[in-house]
């Protein structure tokens, strides 16, 4: 099997994206060979179609058919690349949710692009605990559209093997496309998360590099904890993701109305992939 793609770079979060059609039923497995080393060694992989279940804007459907932030700018980033969107404005759809999402995005330099895309901002969260080492945290489950987080707050950041063992417990309570387990704090420096991600349709669980969605959780929980509008620039493992919240007051709290993320998307590399 021979498939063209493009690769993307979002804080250095690497998604594949395949343009040729592949049957959903196996898009799974192919994923999972594209993100080994012997090929295209990503974090993730989408499907990229011209025209999604609207019938005009083009369509992302990640391999986990999981909602994924950074999926959806890259997404805007390789639409632009491959003209079938007009910037600086157009809509794209992804999998995970539902409806098509304003985005804009323009070129920042060859092969570089920034792309700002609206996402939903509907999302319910509970407070948990959870153990791990013997150690009893605290967090905030938020579930959005298409992955539910798990945010603790934590600085520093909590170890790499208890991100990975509360995930593993997370994933064996709920039951959601994704799940995430999102370490995070704010100082007097800014925002920063480590994110650890795990996708239950191709079995991965990884220490992404950047997570738009968790970015966007943390977002929604600070904006709808300080009930009011929030623009906030969070540092990554490997970068900046932008996220932004709007809403207004109604009677005795602040309904969120709207949402968007916001990066500096980079191709690295397009072929054809041999599988």
């Amino acid at each position: 099997m021979k498939l063209n793609f493009i690769k993307l770079s979002t804080a250095e979060n690497t998604t594949v994206i395949i343009i040729d059609p592949v049957p959903s039923s196996s898009r799974g497995e192919v994923a999972g060979k594209i993100m080994g080393e012997t090929h295209l060694s990503a974090e993730q992989v989408g499907f990229l179609s011209t025209a999604g279940d609207r019938g005009g804007s083009p369509k992302l459907e990640m391999a986990g058919n999981e909602f994924c932030g950074n999926g959806l700018l890259a997404a805007g980033a390789a639409a632009i690349f491959h003209k079938l969107v007009t910037p600086p404005e157009f809509t794209l759809e992804i999998s995970g949710a539902e409806g098509s999402f304003q985005c804009q995005g323009e070129e920042a330099g060859p092969g570089r692009y920034l792309v700002k895309a609206s996402v939903p901002s509907s999302f319910s969260c509970r407070e948990i605990s959870m153990k791990s080492g013997g150690k009893k945290l605290r967090g905030q489950l938020m579930e959005l559209a298409g992955i539910t987080h798990l945010l603790v707050e934590s600085n520093p950041h909590l170890p790499e093997e208890v991100l990975m063992d509360l995930n593993s417990t997370l994933i064996g309570e709920i039951k959601r496309e994704a799940v995430g387990v999102v370490s995070w704090y704010q100082d007097e420096s800014g925002a920063s998360i480590k994110p650890c991600i795990h996708v239950g349709k191709i079995g991965t669980t990884i220490f992404e590099r950047g997570c738009g969605s968790g970015t966007l959780a943390l977002g929604l929980y600070l904006a709808s904890q300080q009930e009011e509008n929030l623009l906030l620039e969070v540092e990554q493992p490997g970068g900046f993701i932008e996220v932004g919240v709007e809403g207004g007051k109604e009677e005795d709290y602040f309904k969120i109305e709207e949402a968007f993320l916001r990066a500096k998307v980079e191709v690295t590399c397009r072929g054809e992939v041999i599988l």
